[in-house]
């Protein structure tokens, strides 16, 4: 009777969130049973990238000294950093061994909002993203848009969203302030330095798994499919779009991301389940999220990165910090591999 009871407690107490599930269900079947509407151009309808083949990326190496020269820096300042970076993950692991450091801190500040609210945001932002699937439908699909200026208002919309989401149940439901999510600047510059080392250390474990994760793929002859920013690089794009775009990746997504992730989904499992199983069920959706599979074993060590590091700090302005540099450092990756491919 207990339990019907807590049940019937959870049903009520829920049941706006509940109908919002429903109603997404009621969508996603609406959306399946007419699925040739709402599917946009796929890769395989943009004209394939041209030249692509050792000949022609040595070609553009040898008729342009400026992309050559970066490339030289790149790889030897890479060289340099994976070297440093197995020097401070041995000496970690070492101290962490002779229990000189410890993962996890005694004083991690409590919050006031609980797991269930990490479940009503995602139903509202689920439903939310259901919504803007549906706009498409009725007012972007008659503007013509293009299909990358599409994604990127869309993912700009439902970031935004998600953000004033956890915002509202942070500030207006819980009265909690912004420091609660961890967005304080208490001891910056030691905090970002200390995180910059950490980060380097696990640059070495990021390469490695992504060696692993593309070795796998090749191996059971696997191809997943690239992400949509991916291809957006690889095509004449507007010079404003290409800007807004690295914005939005360099710096708005990782400030979305840390406030949802670590600063208020974390803290509220850390309180339920232990500091442990929260970091890895934290970072494990950290990297469901970004639906790639040669990324999800590093973008998962990069999330346990980051929790080690709000642990830490105790401030997740340095894990903002560190999550924009990493998104910087691939960013500068693409754009170099784009040189080397295209004339």
């Amino acid at each position: 009777m207990d339990r019907f009871y807590d049940f019937r407690k959870f049903v009520l107490e829920n049941k706006f969130y509940l109908w919002l599930i429903l109603l997404s269900l009621i969508l996603n079947v609406f959306f399946y049973l007419h699925s040739e509407y709402f599917n946009f151009p796929q890769k395989e309808e943009f004209s394939p990238l041209e030249n692509i083949s050792p000949e022609n990326i040595v070609k553009n190496i040898e008729k342009n000294m400026g992309i050559s020269q970066l490339l030289s820096i790149t790889f030897y300042l890479l060289f340099f950093l994976f070297i440093i970076g197995i020097y401070f993950c041995l000496s970690f692991f070492v101290a962490l061994s002779k229990g000189k450091i410890f993962i996890f801190s005694y004083d991690f500040p409590k919050v006031n909002w609980q797991v269930l609210d990490i479940f009503r945001v995602i139903v509202i932002i689920l439903f939310f993203a259901n919504l803007l699937r549906l706009s498409e439908l009725i007012f972007l699909r008659s503007l013509e848009m293009d299909f990358f200026a599409h994604f990127i208002i869309r993912a700009f919309i439902f970031d935004f969203f998600s953000l004033g989401t956890v915002l509202y149940f942070v500030s207006k439901k819980y009265f909690s302030s912004l420091s609660h999510l961890g967005l304080k600047l208490d001891n910056f510059i030691n905090n970002l330095l200390l995180s910059l080392f950490h980060y380097i250390g696990v640059l070495p474990l990021l390469f490695l798994t992504i060696f692993l994760s593309i070795f796998f793929t090749e191996f059971f002859k696997y191809k997943p499919e690239p992400s949509p920013l991916l291809f957006f690089f690889f095509y004449p794009q507007p010079k404003l779009l290409i800007f807004l775009v690295t914005i939005f990746i360099v710096f708005i997504g990782p400030v979305i991301e840390e406030i949802f992730f670590r600063g208020f989904c974390y803290p509220a499992l850390r309180n339920r389940l232990g500091p442990l199983k929260a970091m890895f069920l934290v970072s494990f959706f950290f990297a469901l999220l970004h639906m790639n599979i040669i990324g999800f074993l590093p973008i998962f060590i990069l999330g346990l990165l980051l929790v080690y590091i709000y642990e830490k700090t105790h401030s997740l302005v340095s894990s903002i910090g560190i999550h924009m540099l990493h998104n910087l450092f691939i960013l500068y990756l693409v754009f170099l591999y784009r040189a080397l491919l295209l004339k």
